[in-house]
C-alpha cells in the first residue's frame, strides 16, 4: 500500500503534543491535506483518506457515522499507534469496516441521527463519543 519511502517519512513524524499533525503525515504520504468533514487528505488518484492518531484507545463520532452516506463509507481510515512521539504502527480500513467493527447497524445510526436533531442536543452541540481499543484497531490491515 505505502512504500518505503512513506513509510520511513511516517516513522520519522513526532506526533507528540498538541496539534493534529495531519499536514505533516499527508506530507509523507504523498496526500494534499483537505479540511473535509470526513477526510484529511486526498491521494493522487482522489483517493480519500482520515487519520487517526492515538497512543492508546481512540474515541470516536457515532453522529458522525450516521451523516456518512453509503459512498462515503468507503472512505479509507488510517490509525496510526505512536508512542508519545513517534508512530509505531499503522492500521487502514474503511468506514464502514469501522462502523462494523464498533457494532453499529444501520437502524442504529438512524436513531442517533433522529437523537441529534432534537432541540436539545441541537442548541446545546451535545457530543457523543465511543471507544475503539488498540485491539479492535489492530484487527484492521496492518501497514506499518
Amino acid at each position: 500500500m505505502f512504500n518505503k519511502r512513506q513509510i520511513n517519512k511516517i516513522k520519522s513524524i513526532n506526533v507528540g503534543g498538541y496539534g493534529g499533525k495531519d499536514a505533516l503525515i499527508a506530507e509523507a504520504l504523498g496526500h494534499k491535506r483537505v479540511n473535509a468533514p470526513f477526510y484529511d487528505a486526498t491521494s493522487k488518484d482522489n483517493i480519500k483518506w482520515e487519520y487517526k492518531k492515538q497512543k492508546s484507545c481512540q474515541w470516536l463520532d457515532p453522529y458522525k457515522f450516521s451523516q456518512l452516506t453509503e459512498k462515503e463509507k468507503d472512505i479509507n481510515v488510517l490509525f496510526f499507534i505512536h508512542d508519545g512521539a513517534n508512530i509505531k504502527e499503522a492500521y487502514q480500513t474503511t468506514y464502514r469496516e469501522l462502523i462494523k467493527t464498533m457494532g453499529y447497524t444501520t437502524k442504529q445510526l438512524k436513531k442517533i441521527k433522529d437523537l441529534y436533531s432534537l432541540p436539545c442536543f441541537k442548541n446545546r452541540e451535545t457530543q457523543m463519543k465511543a471507544k475503539i481499543t488498540v485491539s479492535e484497531i489492530r484487527c484492521f490491515k496492518k501497514i506499518i
